[in-house]
This record gives structure tokens, C-alpha cells and sequence, in this order.
């Protein structure tokens, strides 16, 4: 909410897997002007990744890594934006942010000591 100027409503998914964490959030901007400011955010980061139109988060993709993936979809009806965010919440989880927020307040890298290649467990 403090970094987009805007009302979210985020709902983490509580579901029976290993590692993962998959949240998704509602917000009322239009779509492509959401997509564009996620986009914008994190052009360049090989932290984040931010999926094509129509493609949603794979918790296998980001299992054993510090990354994470965005994806953006619109609800018609609700006149909302569906933002989808997946983690491995043993690598991205807390230690894994605090690594990457150590990195850009240090002027480091922002993947420096992350994990971005997946190895499965």
C-alpha cells in the first residue's frame, strides 16, 4: 500500500505444501496502469520477476530460490486488479528479503548472496 499509493487487500494462501507461499492481491486501479507501475518497479531485478500477460506464478519454479514471482490479472466483474506473487518461503521468506534490503541500502548488488536458481529438495 506505502509503495503503490493505494488500498490492497492481500490474502496469503494457507495450503499443504513443503516450501511455497503463494498471496494474492486485490486492488481498483486498472489493470495495465498496475501492470505498468509493477513493471516499472522491477524492471532490471533478477530478483523479481514479473510474468508475461496471462501467466501465473509456478511454486516449482521459485522452490530452493531467494526470488520471486509477479503476476497481474484483471477481475471484470469487481472492476479489480489480481496481482499473484510466488515464493519459496524457506529462501524469499524473511532472511532472504533481509539479505536483499541489506543489499540495496549497502549499494550492493540487489542479488548478491541470493539464491536465484532453483535446486529442488
Amino acid at each position: 500500500m506505502q509503495a503503490l499509493g493505494i488500498d490492497v487487500c492481500f490474502v496469503p494462501h494457507l495450503v499443504p505444501l513443503r516450501r511455497g507461499l503463494l498471496a494474492t492481491c486485490y486492488v481498483r486501479p486498472r489493470v495495465h496502469d498496475l501492470r505498468a507501475r509493477i513493471e516499472r518497479a522491477y524492471a532490471g531485478s533478477r530478483v523479481v520477476r514479473v510474468l508475461p500477460k496471462d501467466e501465473a506464478p509456478d511454486l516449482l519454479r521459485v522452490a530452493g530460490t531467494d526470488a520471486a514471482e509477479v503476476a497481474v490479472f484483471a477481475d471484470r466483474v469487481t472492476e479489480r486488479a489480481i496481482v499473484l506473487c510466488g515464493i519459496d518461503n524457506l529462501g524469499k521468506g524473511a532472511a532472504g528479503q533481509a539479505v536483499q534490503n541489506a543489499n540495496l541500502a549497502l549499494g550492493l548488488t540487489e542479488e548478491s548472496g541470493l539464491r536465484l536458481a532453483g535446486v529442488l529438495v
